[in-house]
């Protein structure tokens, strides 16, 4: 009979050695989902100001437009919030962290 259990029990890295751990996969994330959420805001702003110098005497149409911009605003805030909070909190444990780090 065969014995397959010493080769079932080795694990292989399929990244080869890019992630040794979950941490750097985040990092790889990071960046790319900062970049992105820089362009959505960018294109929600204009979006939502081209809404409203359209938008004329229609009060409905300037109240939606300015609900869009705040909407864009507090997403960015919020995303970009949590980047710095998550860098502080590892600041005080003493973990190591290095987002956006090549």
């Amino acid at each position: 009979m065969i014995n397959f259990t010493v080769e079932a029990a080795e694990l292989v890295n399929p990244t080869k050695g890019q992630f040794d751990s979950i941490a750097d996969i985040v990092n790889a994330f990071v960046t790319p989902i900062l970049t992105l959420a820089g362009i959505a805001l960018f294109l929600f702003m204009v979006i939502a100001g081209f809404k409203y110098m359209t938008s004329g005497d229609d009060p409905k149409a300037k109240d939606s437009a300015k609900g869009q911009l705040t909407s864009a605003v507090i997403g960015f805030t919020i995303i970009f919030a949590s980047y710095w909070i998550v860098q502080i909190v590892a600041a005080v444990f003493g973990v190591e962290a290095q987002i956006l780090a090549p």
